[in-house]
């Protein structure tokens, strides 16, 4: 017998119009945001009747909302991170230890989806001061560090490994 988790009737009716796997994944994601990542983040959630949102005070965003042409796409802001040594670019660490799922989730860099009306990004340029040039395998693109993911099982269990090696990358480094 599988134990339901007692859910607020915010989020619950939130989830009513997603298929049960769906509403599955959200509520194992509202979960591993809420006490996985709550050391490394320390998220806040807040509902609305649009989707979820968990942010820190760091600056990292996830969204659980319906967005984009097709109202398929979560999505989950990442800000620049800074060591000692500089601005550590996530794409550049996880391709040392993940080169395949480095190269996937650089694909999940989109601009098209980003709503900000002053972005210099939309007409090609580098100059946002919110943008971090991301370079893989020879491409490049500058991005305020926005990925997009579909509801799927997939990308909800691409999004909690991403978010597990963000964790292990601030906690073993010296983030100032």
């Amino acid at each position: 017998m599988t134990m339901t988790p007692k859910l607020s009737k915010r989020f619950a009716s939130y989830l009513i119009s997603f298929p049960p796997e769906i509403q599955n994944e959200c509520i194992d994601m509202d979960e591993f945001m809420r006490k996985d990542m709550k050391n490394s983040f320390d998220f806040d959630r807040t509902i609305t009747d649009q989707g979820v949102r968990y942010a820190s005070p760091t600056g990292f965003v996830y969204k659980m909302r319906r967005m984009g042409f097709d109202n398929e796409l979560c999505s989950m802001e990442i800000p620049k991170i800074d060591d000692k040594n500089g601005t550590i670019e996530i794409l550049q660490k996880l391709a040392e230890t993940s080169p395949d799922f480095a190269a996937e989730m650089f694909e999940k860099l989109h601009r098209e989806y980003n709503l900000c009306p002053k972005c210099t990004l939309k007409n090609g340029g580098a100059g946002c001061r919110h943008a971090t040039k991301y370079e893989l395998n020879g491409k490049v693109k500058y991005h305020c560090g926005s990925f997009n993911f579909q509801w799927t099982v997939e990308d909800f269990e691409n999004t909690r490994k991403l978010m597990k090696f963000i964790a292990e990358v601030l906690n073993t480094s010296a983030v100032v």
